[in-house]
This record gives C-alpha cells, structure tokens and sequence, in this order.
C-alpha cells in the first residue's frame, strides 16, 4: 500500500498493516477502514486529504483517524471518486440549470468536464483530473441539473442508466481519470461469455442476506411541470399497466423542465411532453422501484475467480433454492476484506435501498410542493 499526498507526491509504502476493509461500488462511492500499528513506518501520514493506494482501482482518499489506548491507528476514507462530490453543479449565465440531453456516458462527462476538468472559475479545477475518451454508452437521457451535489448527480444518472462510473489513478501519468463503464451479462443464459453462478449449492456462498423491498415502489406517476393550478402541465406515466390494488401512484415535481430553449423561444408542446414523461420514467425506475438485494459472503472457485471470471458491474446468476431466490442481477458493491493475511469478499447483488439521507430529502421536496400547490 503506497500513502501519497494530494499532490500525488509519493511519501512510502505500509505493508504490515493489521485489517483492511475497502468497498468498491458501481453507482455510489464506496468507503475503506485501516488499521495500523502507529509505529509503523509511515503511519503518521496516514491522515485526513492524503491518499492510499493498493492498486490503480483502489484508491482511497483519507477524511478521517484516530489512535487508541494501544496506539492502533484506526484510518477512514472514501473511494478516490469522492473527490467528486466536493463540487456542487451550478447553471451556466443566464440560465436556470445546467442542462444536458443525450447518452447517458455523453451527460455524466459533461457535468464533470464543467464542473471540475473545465470550470468556468479556475478556483473549481480539480488538479490532475481527466476525463477518458467518449464511447457514448447509454440510453438517451434529459438531465437538468441545479444545485445538486456533483456525485449525487452521477449516481442518479448510473441508477437510470445502469452504467457504472469511478475515478482511478494512473501513476505512470500521475492523472485522476474519470471515466464510465458498462459490465457484462454473465448470466446463465447467455452465450458470449462463461456464466457466473453463485450459489450454497456450489459452495461458492458462504452465508447470505435476501432482502425483498416494496415499501417504497410506485409504478405510475403524475408529472408536474411548469406553471400554477390549473395552467399547470400534468403528464401520466407508467412503467407497467396496473389498476385496482396493484396500481402505486406517486407525484413527481419537474417544474425545473424548462419550456424554452436557451435562447428563450418557446419548446413545441410534444418536446415537454416528451420532457416529462423522460422524468417520471426516470425517476420510476431509480428512486421507486422495487428493492432485491442479495448480499453474500463468498469464496472464490476455479472459473469464478473475482476481477478474472467476473467484476463489479457485471450482471451475474444468483440462486438460493432453501427460500426459493433465483434471479440475474447486476454486482453493484463489493467489499474486500483483508485481515490475518485471509481475504474475504462480501459482495452484495442487485438494486440497492436508498440511504436514509436520500429518502428525506425525497420526502420534503414532495412536502414543499403539496404546500405550493
């Protein structure tokens, strides 16, 4: 493990560290947890803004430590991407948002290159910081953007998408790299590639957590746009036909679906409406769908070997026949744990539940708008 500064200056490499915990996510930012002998060489740079690096996909960014009674250093951190989320997406001059309509790669590219590759105010320039190549992966999306937290934004578009994003470094050109990714369906019944299967069955599970979600899930919503009471524009969408019990409605607020163009001339009719359908079909399918998740702990077997036979991001068969789970699903997080010299991979399949910061800042919004309208 190389310790570098935020200049990326190398300072030294710690080796006889006592755990590791290093959580890599496909759509979020993932966190690390080291511990330490404090007399270990080079352990007193182990502190906040400094970086850690196992290899180039794990890098971890320092935020926090502390030192025992028994003088163990307990470090944290984040992964190397949450230097995304110190900036905030403000709108270009003389507009309302920062808006963007196209593959999903083309828009999370956009708001990092303006945001901290290419600021308007070099003050915002995250030093050493590029962005790869453009393939334009995707589905296309509308994305108008104020105010929001950079990281937050991206991993809104990664749940729309499915496209995972991460930051790693490059030491040979000591550069910060953004870039997209798209994993591969690994699933039983494909194939292009051998299929990845875990299950107790093939003793590649270890133990395991299923966990079911509804509460939360909505398959019709209203979409409001721009306008009050009765001039105000209302679209219906629905990612199924449902009706009597099995019909969840919800309201999504879009009033920051602009009616005009940026030279302020007014959009046709059919472009809002296609505007705000976009929205709620978006916001359907990332903040009120249904919740499988899958976590296991597993142990890795010829032709399943983790980052050879499969990776984060791929989407994998899972099977459990004692509570009946069989279901394809996408590795969003894993987590690497290293600790008397034995490494355990807790890995955690398919849609994750929304954190609970998430779910209120949802909640006031609706609030806001009951209490507008």
């Amino acid at each position: 493990m190389i310790i570098y500064t935020p200049d990326l200056e190398k300072i030294g490499e710690i080796s006889n560290y006592e755990s590791l915990n290093f959580g890599r996510s496909w759509e979020d930012v993932g966190t690390f947890e080291l511990q330490v002998p404090n007399d270990a060489k080079y352990a007193i740079s182990l502190f906040d803004d400094n970086f850690i690096l196992i290899d180039e996909k794990r890098v971890g960014i320092i935020t926090n430590y502390s030192i025992d009674k028994n003088d163990k250093r307990t470090v944290k951190g984040f992964q190397l991407k949450k230097i995304l989320g110190n900036r905030i997406i403000t709108p270009p001059p003389n507009t309302t948002h920062d808006r963007r309509y196209a593959d999903a790669e083309t828009v999370m590219k956009h708001y990092v290159d303006r945001h901290a590759v290419y600021p308007s105010d070099s003050n915002r320039l995250i030093p050493n910081l590029v962005i790869k190549v453009n393939q334009k992966r995707g589905g296309y999306i509308q994305v108008e953007s104020r105010l929001k937290n950079l990281a937050e934004q991206l991993k809104e578009i990664s749940l729309a998408s499915e496209l995972g994003w991460d930051v790693y470094l490059d030491e040979t050109t000591r550069q910060f790299v953004f870039d997209v990714f798209a994993g591969r369906n690994l699933t039983r019944h494909q194939q292009t590639y051998p299929p990845v299967i875990f299950s107790i069955a093939l003793e590649n599970v270890l133990e395991r957590e299923f966990v079911k979600d509804t509460s939360n899930y909505k398959n019709t919503a209203y979409v409001g746009g721009q306008g009050e009471g009765e001039e105000r524009r209302i679209v219906e969408v629905s990612t199924e036909q449902a009706k009597g019990l099995a019909r969840k409605e919800v309201f999504i607020d879009a009033r920051d679906v602009s009616n005009q163009t940026e030279d302020k001339k007014d959009k046709p009719e059919s472009e809002i409406y296609q505007m705000l359908s976009d929205r709620g079909r978006q916001k359907l399918e990332s903040e009120y769908n249904e919740i499988f998740e899958f976590a296991c702990v597993i142990t890795e077997k010829p032709g399943m070997e983790y980052e050879k036979d499969w990776t984060i991001g791929d989407i994998v068969t899972c099977e459990d026949e004692k509570i009946g789970v069989s279901m394809d699903a996408r590795v969003t997080n894993v987590e690497e744990i290293s600790a008397n010299n034995k490494k355990d991979l807790k890995v955690t399949f398919g849609t994750k539940r929304m954190d609970i910061t998430k779910l209120l800042q949802r909640e006031l919004s609706q609030i806001k708008n009951i209490i507008r309208n």
